[in-house]
């Protein structure tokens, strides 16, 4: 069977106009500052005409760097970019229809189009003949695989670890807690892996899988080739990228098909204390009930075990975070901390200890 693993890797001098229009901010543009943080090189600017002017950190404070705010596509094409990406996610993903002709005229200037949008570009004769034209390419990172088998639980085969980042809602930092926490692991020379199952992930990873685009049948099946494609490179311990929550309504079903096409080791819980309820005015349980819930799924299964907790507290000034990453763990009884602010904090050590990596 053909990988389905949808693969993003631009040649190295590429650089990103990322489209952002209306919508950049601290929790309204995930893919737009996941990508200024992590690989602030590629970025040549960012679009939004509400605040054309300004440099990214004077909109978004805790985001490095003074990469240019533009007002529209003309203004920046002084940058040379060499792509569009497009950074945000509106309600339902779907292309809305003021942004098709800003779309339509960065092919124009010669841009290649990236987007995780539920719309395809590909399949739309308009952007099709137009990027044609103008010898551009289109890139659905959201356009799903054929997979026609489901998952066949590889896990009961596994020797290598495998950790799913897990939380109480949606876009609370569960890729982050997975690249920072990759990122560490790297530092004490580990090999690891990683399962990109968002768009942004695959932007950042170079390839994986949108999992919320695959049909329902099929989601654990996805997950679980990801990670077979990840154990076959001999890493000592892959990560999975999380999605949505077992608490939110309407993305728990791709959360769930994760975790058990996953059959994680272990789990990472992440989360924004600043917020207490979903988008639908429910309150979150407490941190261990949550963390107990999540480990009940896989507990069926298998044993499984949480080996710390990454909160997000750029919201907060630094006594605030402190206090919040002691309050939680005395709470829980695991390691918190928060990897972007702090990560030379005791509590990373301790949980990649609890990792138990030879």
């Amino acid at each position: 069977m053909t990988s389905p693993v949808q693969v993003f890797h631009p040649e190295s001098d590429s650089r990103y106009l990322i489209y952002a229009e209306g919508l950049f901010g601290r929790t309204t543009s995930k893919t737009a500052n996941m990508l200024i943080r992590y690989i602030p090189e590629r970025v040549a600017c960012v679009v939004d005409s509400r605040c054309g002017g300004k440099k990214v950190r004077e909109v978004i404070s805790n985001l490095p760097g003074d990469i240019p705010v533009v007002a529209d596509i003309d203004a920046g094409m002084q940058y040379d970019p060499t792509h569009l990406v497009v950074g945000v996610a509106p309600t339902g993903g779907q292309l809305p229809e003021a942004w098709r002709d800003p779309l339509k005229h960065a092919i124009t200037q010669g841009l290649h189009l990236v987007s995780g949008l539920h719309t395809f570009l590909t399949e739309d004769d308009e952007f099709r003949s137009l990027a044609a034209q103008h010898s551009v390419t289109l890139i659905d990172l959201r356009k799903p695989p054929v997979i026609t088998e489901i998952s066949q639980g590889l896990w009961r085969e596994r020797t290598i670890p495998v950790v799913l980042t897990v939380g109480p809602d949606s876009a609370v930092g569960k890729l982050t807690a997975a690249w920072e926490f990759k990122r560490q692991l790297e530092q004490r020379g580990y090999t690891v892996g990683l399962a990109a199952t968002g768009q942004t992930g695959i932007l950042l990873n170079g390839e994986g899988i949108v999992v919320d685009a695959v049909r329902g049948d099929f989601i654990s099946a996805a997950t679980e080739l990801l990670i077979e494609s990840q154990l076959e490179r001999g890493p000592d311990v892959v990560l999975v990228e999380g999605q949505g929550s077992i608490y939110h309504e309407a993305f728990s079903a791709v959360t769930l098909g994760i975790l058990h096409g996953a059959m994680p080791d272990a789990l990472l819980f992440s989360h924004r204390p600043s917020r207490r309820a979903n988008v639908y005015g429910f309150t979150f349980p407490p941190y261990r009930q949550m963390i107990n819930d999540y480990e009940a799924i896989i507990e069926r299964y298998k044993p499984t075990r949480t080996l710390g907790i990454q909160i997000d507290t750029s919201e907060y000034d630094q006594n605030i975070a402190g206090s919040l990453c002691e309050e939680i763990q005395n709470i829980t009884g695991l390691p918190t901390v928060d990897f972007v602010r702090n990560g030379e904090s005791p509590g990373v050590e301790q949980i990649i200890h609890n990792l138990r990596l030879a």
